[in-house]
């Protein structure tokens, strides 16, 4: 779980990084509503990838709660928020979640693309090689860790991180990481790596897809990095 400072941060952070659900005060500062809805309609390409967004506000009103909901949230929590309606709201967001998975045909493996992954191991790894595609994927856990360890070093030259993003792009792309690709072209394209929150929050992300790509990996072939 990740807390910042105000609203814009907030959405920042949601388009960077995967989260399920995002929580908004609707007084957080540096935030407006007509922010909020743009950000809704343009972050995300596929539904599957885009967060649940809960405001919570003071307004007890019905009216308040569906104007949310017409601008793209998911819901909406008055205040004073109780345990019961926050697991309640939680419960409601998972199935949310999981229908949007099914609806897309994602399941847990939107962070592969397994028709290019599975067409890449046929050819080089000819005759069920698994020896061969086992030492490929351990290069490829090595050099990506230590590509996303040298990232948790603050400070670093502009021209340094831009290297390493690239890199961190062509291993991610080399192994069909999709969800991981993207995660890499929206640091570049919002310099988010120069903010020092944002650099810790968007590497412990990335890291997570990574993990769990890998883990995928993993299970689907048999293989075991060395």
């Amino acid at each position: 779980m990740d807390c910042v400072a105000h609203g814009r941060s907030a959405l920042e952070s949601s388009r960077v990084q995967p989260y399920s659900v995002v929580f908004l005060d609707a007084q957080m500062p540096k935030m407006s509503r007509p922010e909020i809805v743009a950000h809704l309609k343009g972050a995300w390409t596929q539904s599957w990838e885009r967060p649940r967004f809960v405001v919570i506000g003071a307004d007890k009103q019905s009216e308040e709660s569906e104007l949310w909901r017409a601008c793209g949230v998911t819901d909406y929590l008055p205040k004073p928020v109780t345990i019961p309606a926050l697991k309640n709201c939680l419960k409601t967001m998972r199935t949310e979640v999981q229908r949007s998975h099914a609806e897309e045909g994602k399941g847990g493996g939107e962070l592969i693309d397994w028709t290019a992954l599975d067409t890449l191991r046929d050819q080089i790894c000819p005759l069920e090689n698994k020896e061969h595609f086992n030492r490929i994927f351990t290069k490829f856990v090595e050099e990506i860790t230590e590509l996303l360890e040298s990232l948790k070093k603050e400070n670093a030259p502009a021209e340094n991180d831009r290297h390493v993003l690239h890199k961190l792009k062509g291993l991610m792309g080399f192994m069909a990481m999709k969800r991981g690709v993207k995660l890499v072209v929206a640091a570049c394209e919002s310099g988010l790596l120069q903010n020092g929150d944002q650099r810790r929050q968007w590497v412990d992300g990335t890291s997570r897809i990574v993990d769990l790509g890998v883990s995928e990996i993993v299970t689907r072939y048999a293989v075991i990095p060395a």
